[in-house]
């Protein structure tokens, strides 16, 4: 099997490498930045959106699901689309459609709109994100290929990194509909310079009809799939039948999926590109490593808001140092995996990702600010040295014609376990804290020779203030209970942080898989 490997890297030498690879980087990264940036934003403006739209918290969640369900959707029929386009008018047409969704969700006066808008918005991404990915790959030539995926990761993970910081920054100073507005002026500046300075060239691909049962049946696993996962702690899951239901139609949709593609002479996912093993192995890694990720994205910020009580901005701006070092990181590793065994990058990555979670396990209602910003700081920049590794493998793996499906399938794996890791880590969450709860509780009686005097001295604090005795004592216990159900969801944090842990090193385990790899060149 690591003849794959040769015969993929061979072949990419037959790209035509007389476009400036720098301007291609220049022009496509920040427009994935921007993408990626504006989905994560979105999650910290929710409660903003709330009071403008109407509507419940389990309500306003479709503005997140409806985005993510139609980029996920979209993003496999990439390969169908380069093959009738070039990727200057992929890349044109994703972007505009992104941003004259984003001044249309802006304007938005009814949740109607807003979910609407979204949806055009995620199919705009749908078809940046992949094009973008591949257009900056084939752009540079092999032996700088690391370099090209420390660019991409340079977009894809700042863009989560920095989404805490900007939305609360736009939140608490200026309004939530400019984290919509703000992307069409930067949108508007990056298409006229790609209308002008992108070059315009093709993957090169014999056309091949549309596989219109491939696509409803991916589309049917993909929707309803996302749907169950990101409304499954609301529904209480399985005993939800609504929840049931999309998990039983994803399942059925996926065999019925498997089974047309491989009877499709035409099929809209190449599903052969998993026989190649280190991409393969690859993707088995990503599933790893993006659920622990996005899951660690969903927690970080509630220990922050929710059991420390910092702002949103400020929450932010403890994040920001690890957004710049993950930045630095995508980048350096970029350099080290054209220079060494990229197997060797992506076992550090991960190692040093599994204890630097290990470490935030650490973290309770006391940690001071700076160790918080650290601890992140270093969890940022190893997720870096992991991403770019793991998308080099992922593309160098495949034969030329191959490279579109690699890049939509590497996103596609990330939306998917995104939502895996953030259900994994909520539900988890959730149990731990009603788990130490009860815990906790039962410690809590009339002999326990802490809690006694403690409750006394506090009884005598609030009679002093003039209370009755009734106030009193419902007070004692309902500070009492929050004191509890504080300590309560610290340890849930911790214990979410030692299993994002663990899974780190299983994914470390994982890259043994791998093929050995020729780096000659």
């Amino acid at each position: 099997m690591a003849d794959s490997w040769d015969v993929g890297r061979d072949r990419y030498q037959e790209v035509n490498h007389r476009v400036n690879p720098w301007v291609v980087a220049a022009i496509c990264v920040p427009v994935l930045l921007m993408v990626i940036l504006d989905s994560t934003v979105v999650d910290v403006l929710i409660p903003h959106m709330m009071a403008a739209l109407s509507v419940d918290y389990y309500d306003v969640q479709w503005v997140v699901i409806a985005y993510m369900v139609s980029a996920a959707v979209v993003m496999p029929a990439f390969d169908w689309l380069s093959a009738r386009f070039s990727y200057k008018v992929l890349f044109f047409a994703g972007t505009a459609l992104f941003v004259l969704s984003s001044m249309f969700c802006g304007q938005a006066k009814t949740f109607e709109a807003m979910i609407l808008g979204r949806i055009v918005q995620g199919t705009g991404e749908g078809i940046v994100v992949p094009t973008v990915t591949s257009m900056v790959f084939l752009a540079f030539p092999p032996e700088k290929r690391g370099l090209a995926m420390g660019m991409i990761g340079l977009g894809a993970t700042m863009g989560p990194a920095l989404g805490p910081t900007v939305g609360g920054y736009v939140a608490e100073h200026i309004s939530w509909r400019w984290a919509f507005y703000i992307n069409v002026p930067i949108g508007f500046a990056l298409l006229v310079a790609a209308f002008f300075a992108l070059p315009e060239f093709s993957s090169d691909k014999r056309r091949y009809p549309f596989d219109i049962w491939g696509f409803i049946f991916c589309t049917l696993f993909i929707s309803t799939l996302l749907v169950a996962l990101s409304k499954g702690q609301e529904k209480q899951w399985f005993s939800s039948d609504f929840i049931l239901y999309m998990f039983m139609t994803a399942v059925a949709s996926f065999v019925l999926f498997v089974i047309a593609e491989l009877k499709s002479e035409h099929p809209y996912v190449q599903l052969k590109v998993f026989k190649v093993r280190a991409f393969a192995v690859a993707m088995l890694i990503r599933c790893v490593f993006g659920g622990v990720i996005y899951g660690s994205f969903l927690l970080f910020p509630i220990y922050c808001e929710k059991l420390r009580m910092y702002p949103t901005f400020l929450t932010g701006l403890l994040m920001l140092p690890g957004a710049l070092s993950n930045g630095a990181g995508t980048v350096l590793a970029g350099r080290l995996v054209d220079k060494m065994d990229p197997r060797k990058v992506l076992i550090f990555g991960l190692i040093f990702i599994s204890y630097s979670l290990w470490r935030l396990h650490l973290f309770d209602v006391d940690t001071p600010k700076k160790d918080i910003m650290l601890g992140l700081l270093f969890v940022f920049l190893f997720i870096g040295f992991t991403f770019t590794p793991l998308n080099y493998i992922s593309l160098m793996a495949l034969p030329k014609e191959y490279t579109d499906v690699g890049s939509s399938m590497i996103h596609v794996v990330r939306f998917v376990a995104g939502s895996v890791g953030t259900a994994v880590a909520t539900n988890r969450f959730e149990y731990m804290a009603g788990y130490h709860f009860t815990g906790i509780s039962a410690k809590l009686h009339y002999g326990n020779l802490i809690l006694i005097p403690s409750l006394s001295r506090f009884s005598a604090y609030l009679y002093r203030k003039a209370q009755t005795l009734s106030e009193i004592k419902l007070k004692a216990l309902a500070a009492l209970k929050g004191i509890v159900e504080l300590k309560s969801y610290v340890y849930a944090f911790q214990d979410c942080m030692i299993l994002f842990s663990v899974a780190c090193l299983l994914g470390a385990c994982l890259v043994f898989l791998l093929p050995a790899i020729n780096l000659k060149k």
